[in-house]
């Protein structure tokens, strides 16, 4: 589209350039997510030549989560899962089998230990939720339980695992009971997971795994070769100066 009126390719493409060459303000490339080291290097040409600046949005964003590595693994990065290593799953708000992190490979692992005759034998899912997604019918227990609850629960679950101090409410307390015990039993083979973009509540998540030592087994954060991941406050802050 060129003022309103759909044009032929070439068109936009000469006005876009003419566009970029004549602009005296800011200009700023948007883009979801890009891990492509193929993709990276043209847009970084692209940068280079307009003196652009690039940030990524996701319509879905998963910003937290990046954020809170960096914040206690020191990597602005996605965790990467082995759902088929856990014996105990436990999921808050997290849909891992539709549209949180890699929902193919999630349902793949995860599928293989839905199976009795596993090696490992069939694992045990907890699923913490205000709706139903696909994930969340196929928990073995499966609760709803308001934003607030939810995070009462992690709390909970971190006070029992590390010295943080936290009183559950009383209504939460045979949820909490029942998950701490499967996660002690299960340390290193198990997985707690969070859908919230909510920093603080990745942060504890975070908390949790590491005191379960489940990182280096169920989960692992590492830094990547190439990629350039959704950043919520950047994309704010550009919303603001436009």
């Amino acid at each position: 589209m060129v003022d309103g009126q759909a044009v032929d390719w070439n068109i936009f493409d000469t006005r876009l350039k003419d566009a970029l060459e004549e602009t005296e303000g800011e200009t700023v490339v948007v883009t979801p997510s890009m891990k492509s080291p193929a993709e990276l290097s043209i847009l970084n040409k692209f940068l280079t030549k307009y003196k652009a600046t690039h940030i990524a949005y996701d319509a879905l964003s998963m910003s937290a989560l990046y954020k809170a590595n960096e914040a206690t693994h020191g990597v602005a990065t996605n965790s990467e899962y082995d759902f088929e290593k856990a014996n105990i799953v436990v999921s808050l708000e997290a849909d891992f089998l539709g549209t949180f992190g890699n929902s193919v490979a999630n349902t793949k692992q995860y599928s293989k230990r839905r199976n009795p005759k596993h090696e490992s034998g069939m694992n045990q899912h907890f699923q913490i939720e205000s709706m139903m997604p696909l994930t969340g019918s196929n928990a073995d227990f499966r609760y709803t339980k308001s934003t607030a609850d939810q995070r009462d629960i992690l709390l909970a679950i971190l006070a029992a695992v590390s010295n943080f101090q936290h009183t559950v409410k009383s209504e939460n307390k045979e949820i909490v009971t029942k998950i701490i015990t499967a996660l002690n039993e299960n340390k290193g083979k198990s997985l707690v997971v969070a859908g919230a973009n909510d920093l603080n509540i990745q942060v504890i998540v975070n908390k949790i795994n590491s005191a379960l030592d489940n990182y280096g087994q169920t989960i692992t954060v590492a830094k990547k070769v190439a990629e350039v991941l959704a950043d919520d406050e950047k994309f704010e802050n550009l919303i603001g100066r436009m």
